[in-house]
């Protein structure tokens, strides 16, 4: 079990790369990395964030995400306000303009995603999706 475990994070290593590869092709000709797409998903599904909850949300390191935000903030598609609840601290907020870039962003992204994944049944990608929800898990216990 541990040889084949540690060949097949190998290859899961492996594909994350391809993967990544993949999805900031597509996302290049929107002038988006997955970086900023996922940090944009992040303020769409969640809502306003601290930036200490972005950097969590993306599993990033503290000195990567000013940089992601600037460059959000220089094009229009995030802002920094007031935070509602404690008027010290600012959270990170999608702009309108974001919203409508994430729009047409998602298309491409659906596309890849169903792109990737056509070859498996709806069985399969449960199996996937759980399996790696547990790696995950994992992964993050081990990281903190």
């Amino acid at each position: 079990m541990a040889r084949a475990a540690y060949r097949t994070f190998l290859e899961l290593m492996r594909c994350a790369k391809w993967v990544d590869t993949i999805y900031n092709r597509a996302l290049k000709t929107e002038g988006m990395t997955v970086t900023q797409y996922e940090t944009l998903l992040s303020l769409v599904e969640a809502g306003p964030l601290r930036q200490v909850d972005i950097v969590e949300c993306l599993g990033s390191d503290k000195g990567s995400v000013p940089r992601i935000l600037e460059r959000l903030e220089r094009e229009g598609m995030a802002k920094r306000v007031r935070n509602k609840d404690d008027a010290r601290s600012m959270v990170v907020e999608i702009t309108p303009e974001g919203k409508r870039k994430m729009v047409h962003v998602l298309e491409k992204i659906r596309k890849v995603t169903r792109d990737l994944t056509q070859e498996l049944s709806e069985s399969d990608f449960d199996a996937f999706e759980s399996g790696l929800n547990k790696v995950v898990k994992a992964a993050r216990e081990i990281r903190q």
